[in-house]
């Protein structure tokens, strides 16, 4: 009997909202422009006393994107760690454990607070397996950090002219929350 252990990371973003969110308020015209100009945005409506804001952000990425990000935990995870700790009841020839992590991607691109989450009811998710998966994220290298701006929408306009001249200085960097899940496979070959 032989165990290998695959890796398959699966990435969940926090994302403040989506492109498609509040479309309604501005006319189509607009939309198709912010569409074409900021590529891979989000958009958030903010009402605040009387007034309305747009917010418009860029999540964090790992340079490289998802192609990237699953080189390096493939390249840098402890496999042994799955084979040592992942229980394989007899008759089972595939046996998953999903560490589900939450971290911040400070606006230096460096990631703090890497936290796991509790494990569902009934889940089992071993100590060292969830340690290990904290231990490669904090270590990682600098992600892209998240970028955000927010403007006043005037009698129902955008104010395109301000956003294309912020976009090309650039959005200020800001804090962003992450949830990233990593799932050990120990494979049994009879």
């Amino acid at each position: 009997m032989r165990n290998r252990l695959l890796l398959f990371p699966l990435c969940f973003l926090l994302i403040l909202a989506s492109s498609e969110l509040h479309a309604q308020k501005y006319d189509s015209t607009e939309k198709k422009l912010i569409d074409s100009l900021l590529p891979d945005y989000d958009l958030q409506q903010i009402d605040s006393l009387g007034h309305s804001f747009i917010a418009i952000q860029y999540p964090a990425a790992f340079r490289g994107g998802l192609k990237g990000w699953t080189a390096y935990l493939e390249k840098n995870l402890n496999r042994d760690l799955g084979a040592k700790y992942i229980k394989v009841r007899k008759g089972d020839t595939l046996v998953k454990q999903t560490v589900i992590l939450t971290f911040t991607v400070q606006p230096s691109g460096l990631v703090s607070d890497v936290a796991a989450e509790p494990s569902a009811k009934g889940a089992e998710l071993h100590p060292k397996i969830a340690a290990e998966a904290i231990r490669v994220v904090a270590e990682g290298p600098r992600w892209e950090p998240a970028q955000q701006e927010t403007f006043e929408i005037v009698n129902g306009k955008l104010p395109m002219q301000e956003i294309l001249a912020r976009k090309k200085r650039g959005f200020k960097k800001v804090l962003y929350r992450h949830k990233q899940s990593i799932t050990f496979v120990v494979s049994v070959e009879k």
